[in-house]
């Protein structure tokens, strides 16, 4: 009896180790954080909150490329080509966006939201706290334009965080 247990011993040893690590790859397969380009993502640990926007700038057109994260979260995603983006399944706790402008372009580390002026590099953007499910922020402008080379005049200075 002691010989026939030992030789089933590593079986299931093996059995087991091969469980752990299915068990272990689709829990983190179901995680689902990152991001996905095109101003679509979908983040793990969230609530079926979606959060959409759009990015234009001072004279209406949209931004591409910017990048776009919720606060406190390694969730992000890049405007597409018509300056939306969008975050599906979004954490509860998420109250405040990033803003990153497209690089080596004439826009500005300054952005509008619903009256106040963000400077993108110190401040987050409030986002409105609800318990809705599809939240739409009304469009972000970005000060500047999309040539470095012929930016219009800088934004008014910012002075702190609104």
């Amino acid at each position: 009896m002691k010989i026939e247990e030992t030789q089933r011993s590593p079986r299931f040893r093996s059995a087991l180790m091969i469980l752990c690590a299915l068990v272990t790859l689709i829990a983190l397969m179901s995680c689902g954080s990152g991001s996905s380009g095109g101003g679509n993502n979908s983040g793990g640990g969230g609530t079926g909150r979606t959060i959409t926007g759009v990015v234009r700038d001072f004279t209406a057109l949209p931004v591409p490329g910017v990048l776009v994260q919720l606060t406190g979260t390694n969730l992000h995603a890049t405007t597409n080509s018509n300056g939306a983006f969008t975050f599906t399944n979004a954490p509860a706790v998420v109250t405040t966006i990033t803003l990153t402008r497209p690089g080596n372009t004439g826009y500005y580390n300054v952005a509008q939201y619903l009256g106040k002026t963000y400077d993108l590099v110190a401040c987050s953007i409030s986002i409105p706290v609800t318990n809705a499910t599809n939240i739409g922020l009304s469009e972000i402008t970005l000060y500047g334009g999309p040539d470095a080379s012929n930016p219009p005049p800088p934004p008014p200075p910012i002075t702190s965080c609104p």
